[in-house]
């Protein structure tokens, strides 16, 4: 736990905002504690809406483990 605390950043982000975007390279790990956030993939080049996370939920983790490119985009449906 205390390597985890010494790592870790806390975000307050406004409703509407782009967390990461479809193809972008990994950003981290999110534990999300509070809120909502919607998932989305571009199919012919239109963006779709495939989920959502409602807190407490965490996401990002297989980008930061294969270093792939993020296969979603997130962005904040609330503050």
């Amino acid at each position: 736990m205390e390597w985890i605390q010494n790592r870790v950043s806390v975000l307050k982000l406004s409703a509407e905002t782009l967390l990461f975007k479809e193809g972008s390279p990994p950003q981290g790990f999110f534990i999300l504690l509070e809120g909502h956030v919607s998932i989305t993939r571009l199919s012919e080049g239109i963006e779709m809406p495939i989920g959502q996370h409602e807190a407490l939920a965490f996401f990002g983790e297989i980008p930061v483990l294969t270093d792939d490119p993020v296969l979603v985009s997130i962005r904040t449906l609330t503050d």
